[in-house]
């Protein structure tokens, strides 16, 4: 259904094409602002594995996935956009994903003979990325614009921590993830309606992978140690374009 509508999209826009330099979706040379927001489901990339250490005891399983440890995540952001031509416009954007903490999950039952379980509680998950990238528009005839773009860059995620406990006992405080940086980028599907003179609409879907997130250190009080691969993200916004002619 989308490679239906994306060739329609063309289909109109090569009719719509023009020599005027004002004709077309955009207004070559002028700059606009989004500031935009909505939901940004994630997973984690080939989950390893999530060890830990209780009573001398070393421990191995399967790392949890993102929605296993903390709440849905949601995106707010902005960019900055100048219209190299009448279709294509280059844009830098700066976005923040965060989630809130998740409850407590039930990691690993320990110590057998006394039916014991260990819990974790992680704390908030935030991520900055930064962008670069760049947006071709269809001109469809008229006040409404399907475009595709493209974006690269890098995510600052700052570190996730974690409490623990067992038999509801808080028995450590320790990091789930460090804090690290990494390589991002991701690709868009959007539609841009025209609702004044100087103001549109944006509502956009966007497909990002990130590089691998941090595992914590092992340390000697406390081991806990996550091992995943990157991360998907599939941010579906809306936002206001204000145009600067």
């Amino acid at each position: 259904m989308k490679k239906l509508l994306f060739g329609l999209a063309c289909l109109f826009a090569f009719n719509q094409q023009s020599s005027d330099v004002n004709a077309g979706a955009l207004r070559q040379g002028e700059f606009s602002i989004i500031p935009y927001g909505g939901m940004a489901p994630s997973t984690f990339v080939h989950r390893k594995k999530s060890s830990f250490i209780v009573d001398g005891k070393y421990y191995c399983e399967k790392a949890p996935n993102f929605n296993d440890i903390l709440k849905f995540p949601f995106i707010f952001g902005g960019s900055i956009g100048y219209n190299v031509t009448n279709q294509f416009e280059f844009f830098a954007n700066v976005d923040y994903t965060i989630a809130g903490t998740g409850k407590k999950n039930v990691a690993r039952s320990i110590r057998p003979d006394t039916n014991s379980l260990m819990k974790y509680q992680t704390g908030t998950f935030g991520a900055l990325g930064t962008y670069l990238g760049g947006r071709y528009y269809y001109d469809c005839g008229g006040t409404w614009y399907p475009f595709v773009g493209a974006k690269l860059g890098v995510v600052s995620r700052k570190s996730v921590n974690t409490k623990v406990f067992i038999d509801n006992i808080r028995f450590a405080k320790d990091k789930f993830f460090d804090s690290n940086t990494a390589f991002a980028g991701g690709l868009q599907l959007g539609l841009d309606a025209e609702l004044a003179e100087y103001i549109d609409f944006i509502f956009m879907a966007e497909a990002i992978g990130s590089g691998r997130l941090k595992p914590s250190k092992i340390r000697t009080h406390f081991p806990f140690f996550n091992r995943v691969g990157g991360m998907f993200t599939f941010p579906v916004t809306a936002g206001i374009r204000f145009r600067m002619y």
